[in-house]
């Protein structure tokens, strides 16, 4: 089953919601209200990057609907999170409305975060679209003894091919 575009976007906003929940009282402990604020703020940030980068990502695979076309979508949209993330959280750090190292400390955790479900997602999405090949070449091709790669049909056990 391929997961559909609002699906992702509620888990990835569900990701967002319950790392907001979970880290709420830690930042809260750490720098009161401030903390949540620049929780929420990085939170919010690394929400927009993922929806912008899923989006650009299914537009990239729609586009060029080539074999090749998920895993250069999903380096796209990796790429396109991070330019999102890094614009959209200069302002914050040079108008500093709460303390940076909190921010960043929360920025990044929502970052990585959000990047480990995206790519576990793209690998589960592309997992289910690319069989391995037995093609000559392919990682999955057997390889002789002298350590080249045959194809399925001229593949000889080495017993046999001893004889």
């Amino acid at each position: 089953m391929i997961t559909s575009f609002p699906r992702q976007i509620l888990q990835m906003l569900g990701l967002s919601l319950g790392l907001f929940a979970l880290c709420a009282w830690p930042a809260h402990l750490w720098g009161g209200g401030e903390g949540l604020a620049a929780l929420g703020a990085a939170a919010g940030i690394c929400f927009l990057g993922a929806v912008v980068a899923r989006g650009a990502g299914e537009l990239l695979r729609r586009l060029d609907p080539g074999e090749d076309a998920g895993p250069r979508a999903v380096q796209a949209s990796i790429g396109v999170r991070m330019l999102v993330t890094l614009v959209a959280s200069m302002p914050i750090l040079l108008i500093q409305p709460f303390p940076q190292i909190q921010f960043v400390v929360w920025l990044a955790t929502n970052y990585l975060l959000h990047l480990g479900l995206e790519v576990f997602v793209s690998l589960r999405h592309l997992g289910q679209n690319h069989a391995p090949s037995e093609q000559v070449g392919s990682p999955a091709a057997p390889i002789d003894q002298a350590g080249s790669q045959q194809d399925s049909q001229s593949a000889v056990p080495y017993d046999k091919a001893e004889e």
